[in-house]
């Protein structure tokens, strides 16, 4: 560091007195100087060594001068910029104040208004540079400097000049951007444009309002793919009195598609200026109270109660399973342990329990993110450890601030009467607990343990851990630990269950072993069984009704099996899912939305039961509230290939083809294809372009997506062709073929359309 500031005395003595280092970051070192010319003290930001070298002092010095050009109040100029032996430089106004890190770093959160008086000011000096072609790339606490109350965002020219020199960065180790501030996009590798500038101040504004960055992990990985995967946060649910309105803007801005967020920062801070948010001034505030009587007073607070829903319910619950360091084993049997608790705390009547399948994709979040982003009152922390011929298992209440209501320890032998034994305490306990919390309960009559032998329930907690995993190897797996389990105890009605809807997803999931129609016929088989031993097992005739789907095509038989299986399992949620996919086809919308909806409260992480709502909104031309739930089944799974198949039918009937056109190639379609796509749809080019393109893509995606792009192509031969070519696989989920879409809707005037519905059972009037 002392050669550095050598160096840059001696080659700036004309125009510079270089006196000392006041900041460090991971680019630049700062120096205060003083301008000999203009008699003015200066900050002089010099770039690190290795990252000079990557950039090259021609394309710094050119992309500097661009960046120079921005004149704004709310922007810190850059005054002056050069070389000097290897090192480079730019020069701006040093002011006197502070970052706003250094006010994070001693306040923790700021008030509301202050807040939103610094995110506007941001987002008016953003809006200025966008305008100009400019984006920022890394708008973050430490590059917003505050003085007279007012904030300065710095680095547009080190942003801009870094980010031209591509991969020379991944060469010296280095990144632009900070981890705790990415956007999604970037995080994945594709380039910044104004709308990650505008995530990026969704994630200040959370962490001025809360006191921290919305995502936070152990390491810059872990907190990327938090970015990517997990769900938007909620300032509201951190702090009670931020506005329902800020909080909205807060959640637009991070919204994972770039397409869902504000379309430019005069929105946002449009959003935060008018739009209904307003955030009265400390003095305001007090006169305000000072001349209310308590009856507004109390009006007051319902209304804010109503704006920002209020307290989270406190008779909803979820398990949470808790890992045990250095326990190889503790996934499973814990998760195992976590679902089995579930279902007993269901048996509490005036309880609602979140599916476990929500639950365990927050198992290691801080309970108080984890309570909000599952709009629970209440979480059950469940941590399991086995000993020599012992399980040990510790269970903690806490409400949804992460207060500590309740905890208790339990060290059993490795019986399963034992591990049922456990559930069941726990179970009381809570209740207990909740007390005056919930209204008053009664606990029903406690089933059997579904067996007596615990290497059996060993397995089918580890095929279940296995199974909410998903994936070809997985359900491999899955399937084979439950073909032990049953072959162990061939009473084990749960068992026989829990396999059939494993051999159910094979088809789905490219288990070629065995074939899809042999798959199918086994699932057939031990659904019988296991509802012959058990038949108050909802979830055995919801995989009945799934059968009858996929392997009968007889959909009135499969709502006789839906309806019951609803009624014996009204808390889970896939049989909610698969009923109301199962009512889409058979055009009653009204009753599929109701059970769609029902699914996403009890399991509101799952991206199956999220992007099956997507699709009932889409089906009954709700596309804003369509759009609303892609982004949701996004956030919990940007991988999720069907959200984004969805997202592109909504676009496409507003005719936004550049947004059809990104949401096709996030489904994986190779961008030559999807070109072809979009421009046979705008028109552009003739209609068999696209149609060949869509071709090409047969045997390599979903069956009901190819039939769909045929039918908005016009091509309505191809489409039903498609149709019964699904009619005709085995295990080929018929939703989307079936349901009636709007892109079908030339389609399903066709007398063969409704030959291929006669055949399935439904019967739709003429005309219709």
């Amino acid at each position: 560091m002392g050669d550095q500031l050598e160096i840059l005395r001696h080659c700036c003595a004309t125009l510079y007195r270089v006196e000392q280092v006041v900041g460090q970051g991971g680019m630049a070192t700062v120096y205060r100087a003083q301008d000999l010319r203009h008699d003015r003290t200066v900050a002089i930001k010099v770039l690190r060594p290795e990252l000079a070298a990557s950039v090259g002092a021609d394309r710094f010095l050119r992309e500097i001068r661009i960046t120079a050009q921005l004149d704004h109040p709310h922007i810190l100029p850059l005054l002056d910029s050069g070389s000097a032996e290897g090192l480079l430089y730019y020069v701006m106004p040093f002011v006197d104040g502070e970052t706003l890190r250094d006010r994070l770093e001693r306040e923790g959160r700021l008030p509301v208004e202050d807040a939103v008086q610094i995110a506007r000011e941001v987002a008016d000096a953003l809006d200025h540079a966008h305008a100009r072609g400019i984006v920022h790339r890394d708008i973050k606490p430490e590059n917003v400097l505050l003085a007279s109350r007012h904030a300065r965002v710095a680095d547009f020219g080190i942003a801009r000049a870094i980010s031209t020199a591509g991969t020379g960065l991944t060469e010296v180790g280095l990144t632009l951007g900070t981890p705790q501030y990415m956007s999604p996009e970037v995080a994945s590798g594709e380039q910044a444009d104004p709308r990650s500038d505008i995530y990026q101040l969704g994630c200040l504004l959370y962490e001025m309002l809360v006191g921290e960055p919305p995502y936070a992990g152990p390491t810059a990985q872990a907190v990327l793919a938090m970015h990517v995967t997990h769900a938007v946060p909620s300032v509201a649910g951190r702090r009670r009195d931020v506005p329902s309105a800020v909080d909205g803007v807060v959640r637009k801005a991070l919204a994972k598609a770039p397409a869902d967020r504000w379309p430019s920062a005069t929105a946002f801070a449009t959003a935060l200026g008018g739009g209904g948010v307003v955030v009265p001034s400390r003095s305001r505030r007090w006169v305000a109270w000072s001349a209310a009587t308590l009856l507004l007073a109390t009006a007051v607070v319902v209304v804010i109660a109503r704006l920002t829903g209020g307290e989270p319910d406190a008779q909803r619950v979820a398990v949470l399973p808790r890992a045990t360091a250095g326990e190889e084993t503790a996934g499973y049997l814990e998760e195992g342990l976590a679902e089995a608790l579930g279902i007993e705390l269901m048996r509490l009547r005036g309880v609602t329990v979140v599916a476990h399948e929500s639950a365990r994709r927050l198992e290691n979040d801080d309970p108080q993110r984890a309570a909000h982003a599952l709009d629970v009152g209440h979480l059950v922390l469940l941590s399991a450890r086995r000993g020599e011929g012992t399980l040990h298992v510790t269970v903690r209440l806490v409400d949804a601030r992460g207060n500590q209501q309740w905890a208790e320890q339990y060290d059993r032998e490795l019986q399963v009467a034992d591990v049922v034994d456990v559930q069941r305490d726990v179970a009381r306990n809570v209740a207990r607990s909740l007390g005056g919390v919930l209204v008053p309960l009664r606990i029903a009559p406690q089933a059997d343990a579904p067996t007596t032998d615990f290497d059996v329930y060993n397995l089918f907690m580890r095929a279940r851990y296995f199974w909410k995993r998903r994936g070809a190897e997985n359900l491999v797996r899955a399937a084979k630990d439950l073909e032990r389990a049953i072959a162990l105890d061939p009473g084990f009605a749960e068992g026989y269950v829990a396999l059939a809807q494993t051999y159910l997803l094979f088809p789905a999931y490219g288990v070629l072993e065995p074939p899809a129609d042999s798959a199918l016929a086994r699932a057939e088989h031990l659904v019988e069984a296991g509802l012959a031993l058990d038949a108050s097992l909802g979830e055995g005739h919801a995989a009945r009704g799934l059968l009858l789907e996929l392997r009968h095509h007889d959909w009135p038989a499969a709502r006789r099996a839906f309806t019951t299986a609803v009624a014996l399992a009204p808390g889970a949620a896939t049989v909610h899912q698969w009923y109301g996919e199962h009512l889409l086809v058979a055009r009653e919308t009204a009753a599929a939305l109701r059970a769609l909806r029902q699914a996403t409260t009890l399991d509101p992480l799952s991206p199956a039961v999220s992007n099956a709502l997507a699709i009932g909104l889409y089906v009954t031309g709700d596309h804003e509230g369509a759009l609303a739930q892609v982004a949701r089944t996004v956030a919990v799974d940007s991988a999720y290939r069907d959200a984004h198949f969805v997202a592109a039918a909504v676009f496409l009937a507003a005719r936004e083809f550049d947004s059809v056109a990104v949401a096709l190639a996030r489904t994986g379609i190779p961008e030559p294809a999807v070109t072809a796509i979009v421009q046979a749809l705008r028109g552009a080019v003739p209609p068999p372009v696209g149609v060949e393109a869509v071709r090409a893509l047969e045997g390599r995606a979903w069956m009901g997506a190819i039939a769909a792009m045929y039918a908005a192509m016009g091509a309505r031969d191809d489409a039903l062709r498609i149709m019964a070519q699904a009619l005709a696989t085995p295990g080929e989920d018929l939703t989307i073929t079936f349901a009636p879409l709007p892109v079908f809707q030339d389609v399903m005037a066709d007398p063969r359309y409704r030959a291929m519905l006669a055949s399935l059972g439904i019967t739709v009037p003429s005309g219709s």
